[in-house]
């Protein structure tokens, strides 16, 4: 039995820990709780509070942005790299098709980012892998292409924020002018 396996990086974790790291070094920069000799710097400041649990929390928020996604006869998988036991398993049973689509987000900060959607017998997204910062994603697809049916249109949507998560049904264009091929 042959496995694909495609590493890829969630660059939103990576934004939440710079984020976080802001907030705590703002909130606390002018409290009584620094020490006197902090001379300013971001590694300094978290290094010397308690250096094993600046380096635990690190490396959980590190591992939690990469992850694992396994393709095999038996179904697709998402796994946290160096936390395996957070994973997600669908088999090819559960899974209708595959759809490649365009997610258009609008308002202050739009941007567009490319996925693979895999929709289930009730029209619901039950597995999704971004394109952006995956390694072998041309292998995996390929090998899902000989196992799963893959929907004929490249789908946009715009907002499909409830949608990619599988509250809201997936949305088929009915016109030819709607689609994007």
């Amino acid at each position: 039995m042959r496995e694909y396996s495609s590493i890829g990086i969630n660059k939103n974790y990576f934004i939440y820990l710079l984020f976080g790291s802001a907030i705590v070094i703002g909130i606390t920069r002018n409290s009584a709780i620094i020490p006197y000799y902090y001379d300013g710097s971001l590694i300094s400041f978290l290094m010397d509070r308690d250096p094993w649990t600046t380096i635990f929390f690190t490396l959980l928020f590190l591992s939690l942005g990469i992850n694992n996604v396994i393709v095999d006869n038996h179904g697709i998988t998402r796994k946290v790299l160096f936390l395996p036991f957070f994973k997600r398993e669908k088999s090819w049973k559960e899974i209708k098709h595959y759809a490649f689509v365009d997610e258009v987000y609008e308002g202050k900060h739009s941007e567009t980012k490319k996925a693979v959607w895999f929709i289930d017998y009730n029209d619901y997204v039950c597995f999704r892998v971004t394109k952006f910062g995956r390694k072998n994603l041309r292998e995996i697809l390929e090998f899902v292409d000989k196992v799963e049916d893959k929907y004929k249109l490249y789908l946009e949507f715009k907002n499909p924020i409830f949608m990619r998560y599988g509250m809201t049904k997936v949305k088929y264009p009915e016109n030819k002018e709607d689609e994007k091929k």
